[in-house]
């Protein structure tokens, strides 16, 4: 006999009050607040995160959660400008995303990011690569955008859109917020009990 068919049960995301005007109000030409959070390596592709940074000089801020894996003098250089924060408690991070408009995570590879899920759940506009298994959540330019990967230039130009288009900044935040409150823990938690069921039990 052939091996059964996998089912797939997507992660789930935190729940969030929703956006409000107050949340999403913004003046054009302010400064974008900027967030990444992962580890500090090449495999999350930090090195091209700190590259595009020369795109939105004085158009946005960012602020970096997360510790390098190995002391690196460039990377130091690289982020001196940023916020950095090397390591907070979830829930701390989950509010400094509800600070944030815009979540950057321009990653190699990943199985699923469930980081990226987290900040669209807390309302940002997430900028992230096809590797980090968000294709199947993110429409690109809807509720959020996909940038190939390795690629400060097409990170720097979906910030520098945002930064100009604050209406599509807002209308990106509460598309990605739905799509968030769409993937929650509940229905993550029903559907893994309903794939391990046995057989009987989910055809009745």
């Amino acid at each position: 006999p052939g091996l059964p068919a996998a089912t797939v049960v997507p992660f789930g995301a935190p729940a969030a009050a929703p956006l409000d005007d107050a949340d999403l109000a913004s003046t054009p030409g302010e400064p974008l607040r900027l967030l990444y959070v992962g580890a500090l390596d090449l495999r999350k592709g930090v090195q091209y995160l700190c590259a595009a940074q020369r795109h939105w000089h004085g158009c946005a801020t960012l602020t970096v959660v997360g510790r390098p894996s190995a002391r690196c003098a460039a990377l130091d250089a690289a982020l001196a400008s940023c916020r950095r924060v090397e390591t907070l408690p979830h829930a701390d991070v989950l509010a400094e995303m509800r600070r944030s408009p815009v979540f950057v995570f321009p990653t190699l590879f990943e199985g699923m990011a469930l980081v990226v899920l987290e900040a669209m759940s807390q309302g940002c506009a997430v900028i992230t690569t096809a590797e980090s298994g968000a294709e199947d959540l993110i429409e690109d330019g809807v509720n959020g955008f996909l940038v190939p990967s390795r690629d400060p230039d097409a990170l720097g130009a979906a910030v520098l859109r945002l930064h100009d288009d604050r209406e599509l900044l807002a209308r990106v935040r509460r598309a990605a917020q739905h799509t968030g409150r769409a993937s929650s823990w509940e229905r993550y938690r029903a559907a893994l009990l309903a794939a391990a069921a046995p057989p009987a039990a989910r055809a009745a």
